[in-house]
């Protein structure tokens, strides 16, 4: 079986050169790509996703998933791979 880059694989891209702590429109861009992301794969798969991110990428998601509630993250995020 394996990965289906746009069926089972997908991207969300972040500029490394904005830090966590960067202003909140960045912030707020990428956490609302990333619930439409999170939520579209929901539904083309019926699964809840597995995040998995790579260096400074795992600071973002963790501030991310911090910012969700607990209700989202049980139904769309079966887990996080830092």
């Amino acid at each position: 079986h394996g990965w289906v880059e746009g069926g089972t694989l997908f991207g969300a891209p972040f500029d490394w050169r904005y830090a966590p702590t960067a202003s909140s429109k960045v912030r707020e861009d990428f956490n609302r790509d990333l619930t439409a992301l999170v939520e579209e794969c929901f539904r083309k798969t019926g699964l809840p996703v597995v995040l998995v991110s790579h260096s400074l990428g795992g600071l973002m998601t963790t501030k991310f998933l911090l910012s969700k509630p607990g209700w989202w993250k049980q139904r769309f995020v079966a887990t996080f791979i830092p």
